[in-house]
């Protein structure tokens, strides 16, 4: 099965319909973040209503925000905050 990474600005208030729509129709597990805002979040709710496998990402104790998904930690960033840190976390 492929893997779709769904990602974007913190600073999202609302998904264009365009990606409302292509979530909706993708077929494969998908990856997001655990942010309890902007981009994350709204991907979580639209993909809340959808039987779909999905994954949420996080560092530190417990997911930020993670909408009954399963979830993965990541801990082997070097890196202990800031941009570099997030940067990092994405990578892996």
């Amino acid at each position: 099965m492929t893997t779709t990474y769904v990602f974007g600005s913190h600073r999202l208030t609302r998904l264009p319909h365009l990606v409302v729509t292509l979530l909706e129709e993708l077929d494969t597990h998908i990856i997001v973040g655990d942010l309890d805002s902007g981009t994350d979040r709204l991907v979580q709710r639209v993909l809340q209503a959808k039987d779909t496998d999905v994954t949420v990402y996080y560092s530190g104790k417990r997911p930020l925000c993670n909408l009954a998904f399963s979830a993965v930690q990541v801990t082997s960033s070097d890196k202990s905050h800031g941009r570099e840190f997030f940067g990092q976390k994405e990578i892996e």
